[in-house]
């Protein structure tokens, strides 16, 4: 039996990862802030689960969370819980900025630092850091949802470092657009260009980031388009990238 924590599990890549795992021989812990969304997903599944429900825009929700999972062993870990919000940085409300830093840095930061001390004392482990292909680059209109993937690639990279001498595996996931809830969430129109983009599969972007998970990458790029877009980053001079990144996003 595999032990494996999936946070965010309720909704997009989440779910998809907890129905690629949904086996026999699993023990599922299933995070998401709604306990209801938890139940019901809990009740489609064939597996041993237990639900771990948790706000983690509520400081006290995520100490919690913590201490719940801290003496759990983890044979796998996807931290996959993340928001991001559409349109200029200066228009946010303050609660849409401070929720995004709780869930896309401090709760995937707190999560990894509790999981890796247990997978390093074992000796055995694997931790997937949800990212996005926009951990590459900075993105006009979501400013802020680009700068905190480029935190969580930066540290899986270190992490994998660290953590390769112990047996234990840190990969980060860059997806590109993807078909799930996020663009709604998000706020991207559809029919738009951006929207438009969104045209990968869920149950692709989680095999192609196990397989790499598997063989020990450091990072997956799953698909043919986040290579390319990472590759024309690279040629690019930085000040027209952005300036493309910019248009491309403006048309909504």
């Amino acid at each position: 039996m595999k032990s494996i924590l999936i946070t965010g599990a309720t909704g997009g890549l989440g779910k998809a990862f907890t129905s690629y795992y949904d086996k026999d021989q699993n023990h599922l812990y299933l995070h998401g802030t709604s306990l209801d969304k938890l139940t019901k997903l809990k009740e489609s599944l064939h597996c041993e689960v237990t639900l771990l429900p948790s706000d983690f825009s509520d400081i006290n929700q995520l100490h919690d969370f913590i201490k719940q999972i801290e003496p759990l062993h983890f044979d796998l870990v996807i931290n996959n819980a993340g928001i991001g919000h559409y349109g200029p940085f200066d228009e946010m409300e303050t609660d849409q900025i401070e929720t995004m830093i709780d869930l896309n840095l401090k709760a995937l930061t707190l999560i990894a630092h509790t999981v890796l001390q247990d997978m390093k004392s074992r000796r055995s482990g694997y931790l997937l850091n949800v990212g996005s292909v926009a951990s590459y680059f900075p993105g006009p209109l979501m400013a802020q949802y680009y700068a905190t993937k480029a935190y969580v690639l930066s540290l899986s990279s270190a992490l994998h470092e660290e953590a390769k001498d112990y047996q234990v595996v840190v990969s980060c996931l860059c997806p590109g657009p993807t078909k799930t809830e996020f663009h709604d969430r998000a706020h991207i129109a559809t029919g738009s260009v951006l929207s438009s983009l969104f045209n990968g599969k869920p149950e692709r972007v989680v095999q192609g980031g196990i397989r790499d998970l598997m063989k020990k990458k450091r990072v997956s790029l799953p698909g043919v388009g986040p290579k390319l877009s990472v590759f024309f980053s690279k040629l690019i001079p930085d000040g027209l990238f952005v300036s493309i990144m910019k248009n491309i996003q403006q048309k909504r």
